[in-house]
């Protein structure tokens, strides 16, 4: 893969980089009792919706760097995702927050959605032809 496209790929990049560094420290923050009573439940579709955007923009810039993507290199990064998940699940109990396997489930789950979608969209891709390859 080269990451040598130009300007734009780079910019992708470090959004992609960036978001996954806020990722980190938002689920590192601090919750307070009353914000986490008003969470309880809707947290698992922010848990969702937060690892679901990770990995299509992350798809966004494999896309960007390299057009063809082999189904085995979302795959491993979907693995990938998943153990940054489960450690970020696990580093939590250092700051004071309660690891939950309930929200490590619904991290996963946005992987694995997102995951097919990015695997989908190159396999209908790879059969639509060149000059079709946007996500």
């Amino acid at each position: 893969m080269s990451a040598t496209r130009g300007p734009r790929t780079l910019l992708i990049g470090f959004v992609w980089a960036a978001y996954w560094i806020a990722l980190l420290f938002v689920t590192h923050l601090p919750v307070t009792r009353v914000r986490a009573e008003r969470l309880r439940g809707a947290d698992k579709v922010l848990h969702f919706g937060l690892y679901y955007g990770l990995v299509l923009v992350g798809g966004y810039y494999l896309r960007t760097a390299n057009r063809r993507i082999a189904v085995r290199v979302l795959a491993g990064w979907a693995v990938l995702y998943c153990m940054f998940a489960g450690l970020d699940e696990w580093t939590q109990r250092f700051v004071g927050r309660t690891p939950d396997w309930g929200d490590w489930l619904a991290d996963t789950t946005g992987i694995i959605v997102a995951t097919s979608l990015l695997i989908w969209k190159t396999r209908s891709t790879v059969r639509a032809g060149p000059g079709t390859d946007q996500i």
